[in-house]
C-alpha cells in the first residue's frame, strides 16, 4: 500500500497563524484575534473494528481528515486522528469488549458489587488489546509520516462514565446513595 501523503505544509504560515491565535485564546490574551475553529470536516470514518484490524487503512483515513482540516479556512490545526473508544479503559480493568457490526464496541461489566472496586488493578498496556493497538498505531504513524503533524486522540470519557461501564449500573447508582465513599 502506498504511503498516504499530506496535501499541505505543516510548517506553513497559515498553520503557524492558527497556532498563534489558538495559543493566545487559551492564554486569554486581551486584544488578540479570536480563533475560528470548526473541525467538523467530512471524511469517511472507520468502524472501531476496521481501525483495529488495518493500521494502513486507519492511517489513510486519518491523513485524509488532516488534509481536509488543512483545506478549511479556520484555525483548527491539522492533526492525525488517533484511535479512541470508550471501551479502552474498561478493557484495561478486565472488562470483556464486545464488537457488534457497524457499532462502537462496548464493555461487559466486570463487577456487580461496588465493594469489589478496590480490588481492581489495571492490566499492563501490553496486555490490553485496544491500548496496545493505539500505541502500535502511533508508532506506525510516526514511522510512516514523521512527527511534523501532531496526533490527536479524543478523550476517553469521564471517570463516572468509565465506572458505569466497569460496575453494573444499578449497583453503581445504589452505591452512590448507600456507600458514596466506595
Amino acid at each position: 500500500m502506498a504511503i498516504p501523503a499530506f496535501d499541505f505544509d505543516p510548517r506553513s504560515e497559515r498553520i503557524a497563524l492558527a497556532e498563534r491565535r489558538l495559543s493566545a485564546a487559551y492564554r486569554r490574551l486581551p486584544g488578540e484575534d479570536v480563533p475560528v475553529v470548526e473541525p467538523n470536516v467530512g471524511t469517511f470514518l472507520l468502524t472501531t473494528r476496521e481501525a483495529l484490524d488495518d493500521l494502513d487503512l486507519m492511517l489513510g483515513r486519518a491523513v485524509g481528515w488532516a488534509n481536509a482540516l488543512a483545506a478549511t479556512d479556520n484555525d483548527w490545526r491539522p492533526v492525525v486522528l488517533g484511535f479512541c473508544t470508550v471501551a479502552m479503559i474498561p478493557e484495561a480493568f478486565g472488562c470483556e469488549v464486545v464488537y457488534l457490526p457497524g457499532e462502537s464496541p462496548w464493555a461487559k461489566h466486570a463487577l456487580d458489587d461496588i465493594s469489589q472496586v478496590w480490588s481492581l488493578r489495571p492490566r499492563p498496556i501490553g496486555e490490553t488489546f485496544m491500548l496496545r493497538r493505539e500505541l502500535d498505531y502511533i508508532d506506525h504513524f510516526q514511522r510512516r509520516l514523521g512527527t511534523a503533524v501532531p496526533m490527536w486522540t479524543p478523550d476517553i470519557q469521564c471517570p463516572f462514565s468509565v465506572a458505569a461501564q466497569i460496575v453494573e449500573p444499578n449497583a453503581l447508582f445504589m452505591a452512590c446513595l448507600t456507600d458514596p465513599k466506595a
